[in-house]
Order: structure tokens, then sequence, then C-alpha cells
């Protein structure tokens, strides 16, 4: 097959269309979730201005790692409270040097998003079937996930395309039993954990899989090779000057393991405990901006009665998320900055999107081979989840009570009309429009 025949699609030029218009798409909606439409500053109080438009105050922590890729004096990026995800600063230090860290940050941004998005469809296609990347095509476009983090130069922007990467690298760990191309597909995995933390979601996925079937020398192999390209950053941290690679981030999770080892008060715990189960269905809502989830959950019910279940990927990742969730939530009080359980931080459980997405997809071939009269109710359901989300994603524009709603119920981390009041004193202006 020639280049182009690989690349472009050629053999099936409908297909090939829809793609670069799903492309399109998916970037002007990325456009239009940029400047002081940013969600992730327009839905903070009191957000940074820079260069006329706005910022989360992460911007500061961030451009830490900025300042050490670039190779700044240590006194000018030490004291950032994210050294440790640097995979996205490494891959975008051509843009950061030819647009400084704003521009640049975000148009690699754009550029890693759409890079994914294309090969993921590609690896959809190739091996579950064209009428399932049409659905991951529609589905993916369109999720608000990657909308809400796009407008900041942050690490955040590499959580769905390195969720859509190990679930792919995980499927082709399930297709062979080498163990050489398990270590090749493990250290590419571990690299990924550099660029966010999503280590907790989808290592312990691996070992259950590989508990499940017995493979004791993969996990006794693993080990060291999901440390070694942290410490490798540890140590090239240390070697330029970081003197305290820890945070009130990072320390935080201490903090809670020893919450359970001295509780003291046991009718607060009580408490705690019986605020779980409604905290679990809004976070499990509200981490996928509550329209796909609910799409997950109505073609889950559907695909039992068919007798189609989650594969072993999707139910091992499922597990983990639960596992951390009840860690965060269960946990008896702790004093510290701000609490990791309740209804305001549904955002740490996005990973789990790609889980909903792909038995979606996967559900689609099974629906089109076995019951194709049925089809046409399931693609329904998927353009009315797509359209719902298309609405979040431009509602800034529009000033949209129900994008605003959308993006708090994600991270709230600030009063609910705060989007709306961003906007009315900042304007309504993506990137390259001026005051």
């Amino acid at each position: 097959m020639s280049f182009q025949h690989k690349f472009f699609f050629s053999t099936n030029k409908n297909f090939a269309i829809s793609l670069i218009c799903a492309l399109v798409i998916l970037l002007v909606q990325m456009y239009f979730n940029t400047g002081t439409l940013s969600a992730y500053a327009v839905t903070l109080q009191n957000p940074t201005e820079l260069e006329g438009y706005i910022v989360n105050f992460d911007y500061a922590h961030y451009q830490c790692n900025y300042n050490f890729i670039i190779g700044e004096n240590a006194d000018n990026w030490a004291t950032g409270w994210v050294l440790r995800r640097e995979l996205f600063f490494i891959i975008s230090f051509p843009f950061f040097k030819l647009f400084g860290f704003y521009i640049g940050g975000i148009l690699s941004a754009f550029v890693i998003n759409l890079t994914s998005f294309y090969f993921f469809i590609k690896f959809i296609y190739k091996n579950i079937g064209i009428q399932s990347a049409y659905v991951a095509m529609i589905l993916l476009s369109t999720y608000p996930g990657i909308m809400y983090w796009i407008g900041s130069p942050f690490a955040q922007v590499m959580i769905v395309p390195c969720c859509c990467w190990i679930y792919v690298i995980m499927w082709k760990m399930s297709q062979t039993d080498s163990l050489k191309k398990h270590i090749l597909y493990l250290s590419i995995i571990s690299l990924m954990f550099t660029a966010y933390d999503l280590f907790v979601y989808f290592y312990p996925a691996i070992l259950l899989i590989y508990l499940k079937h017995y493979q004791w020398k993969k996990i006794i192999v693993s080990v060291p090779i999901m440390l070694v390209p942290q410490a490798l950053i540890v140590l090239w941290l240390k070697s330029s000057g970081a003197t305290n690679i820890s945070s009130d981030n990072s320390g935080l999770y201490l903090t809670i393991i020893k919450s359970y080892f001295h509780i003291k008060d046991f009718s607060s715990w009580l408490e705690i405990l019986g605020q779980a189960p409604e905290i679990l269905i809004n976070n499990f809502l509200d981490s996928n901006f509550l329209f796909l989830p609910i799409l997950f959950l109505i073609i889950l019910v559907w695909g039992l009665f068919k007798k189609f279940a989650l594969n072993e990927i999707e139910t091992s990742i499922l597990f983990c998320a639960l596992m951390v969730f009840l860690f965060n939530n269960l946990a008896p009080w702790y004093v510290a900055e701000f609490q990791m359980r309740g209804l305001w931080i549904a955002r740490i459980y996005q990973p789990i999107f790609i889980v909903m997405l792909m038995y979606i997809v996967r559900f689609s071939s099974y629906i089109k081979a076995n019951k194709p009269f049925q089809t046409k109710y399931f693609i329904g359901l998927i353009i009315l989840c797509a359209c719902f989300n298309l609405v979040i994603n431009i509602g800034g524009v529009f000033e949209s009570k129900f994008t605003e709603r959308s993006w708090y119920r994600f991270y709230q981390h600030s009063p609910p009309n705060t989007m709306t009041g961003n906007l009315k004193k900042f304007g309504v202006r993506p990137i390259g429009f001026s005051e």
C-alpha cells in the first residue's frame, strides 16, 4: 500500500472527506475556547490578565516548567508545583522557541490534539471497523473534555491524547504475549505518565490484567519500567538546581493516607461515608459533562441485554477509577489546603471518558453486525449526544448559561456564575481578536 493510500484513506474517499471535516470541526471548536473564552480561565474568579486575554493562576506554576525547559536559571523555575509534568513542555519546545509560552503552548496543544485524533480514528478504522470509526469521530470531535483545557498552555491538554493512546497501547498489549513487545509498550505508557497524573488509573489496570492471566514476569518487569522516566525527570530537575520536587499537591495524598490511621471523630466519618453514594453519582456524570456518561449508561444497559460486555481493559480502568474515588471520598476528615473529595472536583475522574467512548465505539460494530435494524436508534443517540456537547463547546461565544453550568459542574473552583461575569468584564475574544 502506498503512503498516500495509507495516510489519506484514498481507498475510501467518503471516509477521508468525513475525517477532514471532523478535524476542521474540532479545530473550530478548539479555537472558540481560546483567549477570554478559555474555560479553565474564564471559570475562575479574578483570572490573571495576559497579552490581552486571561489565564488561570496555574499559569505561574506551568511557566516554571517552561522556564526549566528553555534553560533559564533555577531561580526562575525551582518553585514550580508541577515540575514532574514535563512531557508536554518537551514536545512543545519548538513552538515555545518560535512563539513564546502562551501562544506557542496553545499552538502545540492544537497540533497534539489534532494529530492524536487522526491516529486514534485510524486505529479504530483498522481494528474495529468503519462504522465504529465514524462513531468515534463524531463523539471525540465534540468532546467537551478537550475544549475545557485547550485554551491554556498547560499539561492538562495532554489528558485526552494520552488516555486515547494508552488505551490503544493496552489494546495492542492484549493482542500479544511477547515479553519484548510488552516492555516496549510499557515504556511508551510510562513516558506518557510524565505528561499528567494518569498513573493511578492505568498502571494498576495493567497490573490487574496481568494478575488475571497469572503473568508474573510481566508484573515484575513493569515496576522498574514505570519508575524510570519519572526518576529521570527528578534527577534532571535536581541536577539543574531544583531543591524540592514535592509540593502541596503531591503531599496531599500522603495526608489522605495518614487520615485512615488517625480517625478522631467516628460520627463525623460516618457522615462522610453516607455522602459518598451521592458524590459518586454526581462525579460520574459531571466528570465528563453529563451527556457522554448518560449515553454510556444507556448503551451499557442495551449491551448487557445483548450480552455485550465491557472488555477487560475497560473493566480494569473503571475499577481503578472507583478505587481512586473511594480513596478520596471515604477518607476521614483531614486538615489540608483543600479536600480531594466532594462535588467540586469531578474533573479528576475525567480519564474514564476513554472507557465510555470505547465501549460505545465497540458496541456500534456489534449492533451493525447483529441487529442492523436497530442501528438507526443507536446513531440517533450518538447524534443527540454530539449536538448537546457541541452546544457546550461553542456556548461561551454566546455567553451561554448551559455552557457555564457544564464547565462549573466539571470543576467548581469558583462561584457558578463566574463565566458569564468574566465574559462581560473581559469580552468575548478568541486569540487574534484585540480589545
